[in-house]
């Protein structure tokens, strides 16, 4: 299996490479070391009041990251329906307790506001947010598993959510924890 990558969006792992939105950057870490394996993505949202994993998401963008011809790495209209990891068993408890959402990704351009969002939970959508989507798109094309975590603006992950969402970055394959493992330290 592939090694596993992170995508932060947030800025809240100052240890990795942070991306401000998504790019040509994001595309070249998503195909780096070829196709399959893991990517754990964060990024913020509106529409929600908690910490969220990503259960599907709807592409209300009007582009695709995967427009022109395809790429050695995989076809142009990718398989989506089965991208996320938010089911596999061996999260840790504390992933498995944090509520799913469907994610709409919307136009860099768009600042969404309450009746976006509003109209967008009439399409199904429980947040909106910029950059899942595209990176998603991406990742299929890729043949990863994703797990995407999503934080409401204007907030933190705690500490401890951080870590435990950290350590299934560091462990390969993802552990079947009992209970929510310990912190992880960082090299600085």
């Amino acid at each position: 299996m592939a090694a596993k990558k992170l995508i932060d969006f947030t800025g809240l792992v100052g240890q990795f490479q942070n991306h401000q939105q998504f790019n040509d950057a994001v595309i070249v870490q998503l195909r780096e070391g070829g196709a399959g394996g893991e990517v754990v993505v964060l990024d913020f949202a509106k529409g929600i009041s908690e910490p969220s994993l990503v259960s599907d998401h709807l592409n209300v963008s009007g582009v695709s990251p995967l427009m022109g011809a395809n790429h050695a790495i995989g076809d142009r209209f990718p398989v989506v329906n089965e991208i996320y990891e938010i089911e596999n068993s061996k999260l840790p408890s504390a992933l498995h307790a944090l509520p799913r959402v469907v994610v709409a990704g919307v136009n860099e351009a768009i600042n969404a506001g309450d009746k976006e969002l509003t109209f967008l939970k009439t399409l199904g959508a429980d947040a909106t947010c910029k950059n899942i989507v595209p990176t998603m798109l991406v990742a299929a094309h890729a043949k990863k598993k994703v797990l995407a975590v999503l934080v409401p603006e204007g907030q933190t992950l705690s500490a401890e959510l951080l870590a435990i969402v950290l350590s299934v970055m560091f462990t390969v394959p993802m552990p079947a924890f009992k209970t929510p493992p310990p912190p992880v330290s960082l090299p600085s």
